[in-house]
């Protein structure tokens, strides 16, 4: 059962939140889609909930950006349930940089008209279902942090035109309407310093000696 944080004074109607299409991206190119067959399903029984959302971006910098954000309104035929869902995000590298790490954090929470800060959600990273990230350079990958509102993965290896993508699952607030957004930060990989190999310190030697025994027979 998942516990959401929110102030006393907020009135709730009856009815669980659901997630609304469309989804609008800031800074980012991209599309979603949202499909929501069984409205009110917090700890879906089976597994998987049917309740899914994709995430397709291009991204251009690695920078933190603002990803994408999604509206959540009230369903009455949801029975004053949270609704969980299955989210699909993919990310194209088109940044010109290979990223060693990849972090994603629900930023911004705008609920039932009042802004809150991210610990007050709308909706929240499902910490019983754990979050997978996958595609070329990710064999190496460790989950360095995770919660209800950020997850970051270390020890990755994606090159620029690669893409990766990453399932995890989200609860939204019982019986609210509100905003939410999901923004990201990718870390580029330190280049390593090229070491000259010993033959070429010996060819610089020969050509300093040689350019010096030229300038003397000049003289």
């Amino acid at each position: 059962m998942r516990l959401f944080l929110v102030f006393v004074s907020i009135a709730f109607t009856a009815g669980a939140s659901v997630i609304v299409p469309p989804g609008i991206f800031s800074n980012v190119a991209g599309n979603s889609s949202v499909n929501t067959p069984a409205p009110g399903n917090n700890n879906h029984p089976g597994g998987n909930s049917p309740n899914t959302v994709t995430i397709n971006e291009v991204a251009t910098s690695v920078q933190t950006l603002m990803g994408v954000s999604f509206n959540v309104i009230n369903d009455s035929a949801s029975g004053g349930r949270s609704t969980e869902y299955a989210v699909t995000k993919t990310v194209l590298n088109n940044t010109g940089e290979t990223w060693s790490s990849f972090g994603m954090t629900l930023n911004y929470q705008y609920l039932n008209g009042q802004v809150f800060p991210f610990d007050f959600v709308v909706v929240q990273f499902d910490t019983d279902a754990l979050p997978t990230l996958s595609g070329n350079g990710t064999s190496g990958q460790t989950l360095s942090s995770s919660g209800i509102n950020q997850l970051t993965w270390g020890g990755i290896n994606i090159l620029p035109g690669d893409s990766l993508t990453i399932n995890f699952s989200v609860d939204t607030c019982p019986s609210c309407n509100g905003i939410w957004q999901l923004s990201q930060v990718a870390t580029p990989a330190t280049p390593t310093p090229e070491v000259p190999e010993p033959g070429m310190f010996a060819l610089v030697g020969i050509g300093l000696v040689s350019f010096a025994m030229r300038n003397k027979l000049r003289s």
